[in-house]
């Protein structure tokens, strides 16, 4: 991908030990074990150490040289999981967030899933219309609430299977208000 021509290293990205980049052997294992296993619904990562700054420093500092590592862990949990579906769906950002980024982080994840398993990224069939404030700190009622219509899926998703891609489930608000647009618009499936 684009981003390993900026990324010229050598070393573990998260201990620094002189390995094989991205990561070594020593941190792959203990990286593999807070990586979730598949049930219906997947949460690909526990929002823990190392998966918090990662995650953090790629959404609140656009720091690339965390996706190599996402992209192993992404694909890791996808070869057991997504055989079925053709289609892959990013959490959508509201426009203005997306503008204040300057991207969307569920975009590399869904790209990395899609690209496992031979199917189609389908950015454009998901679209968040309401901006709602920050989850952080909120209660699951009050995320609940914060999400409800917040929402609208394109008719294109009708009789499709999707797997609907985030980088983060906390209380699964933003999945199931996403998930109701989708089956809504006449989806036949939706994998979280």
């Amino acid at each position: 991908p684009w981003y390993r021509r900026l990324l010229i290293r050598n070393y573990c990205m998260l201990c620094r030990a002189i390995e094989p980049y991205p990561v070594c052997t020593r941190c792959w294992q203990q990286f593999s074990r807070i990586v979730a296993r598949p049930p219906l619904v997947v949460d690909p990562f526990r929002y823990e150490a190392p998966i918090d700054w990662l995650i953090a420093s790629l959404k609140y500092n656009a720091n690339v040289t965390s996706l190599p590592i996402l992209e192993l862990a992404v694909g890791n949990l996808v070869d057991q999981i997504d055989a079925c579906v053709s289609d892959v769906c990013p959490m959508p950002l509201h426009p203005w967030k997306r503008y204040q980024r300057g991207f969307n982080q569920c975009d590399f994840l869904a790209r990395f899933a899609a690209a496992r398993v031979g199917a189609r990224v389908r950015r454009t069939w998901l679209s968040k219309i309401r901006r709602t404030p920050p989850q952080v700190g909120l209660a699951q009622s009050q995320r609940l609430k914060n999400q409800r219509g917040a929402f609208v899926a394109a008719r294109d998703v009708r009789g499709r299977q999707i797997r609907l891609i985030d980088e983060v489930m906390t209380t699964g608000a933003t999945m199931m208000a996403a998930r109701a647009a989708l089956h809504a618009a006449g989806a036949s499936r939706v994998l979280c």
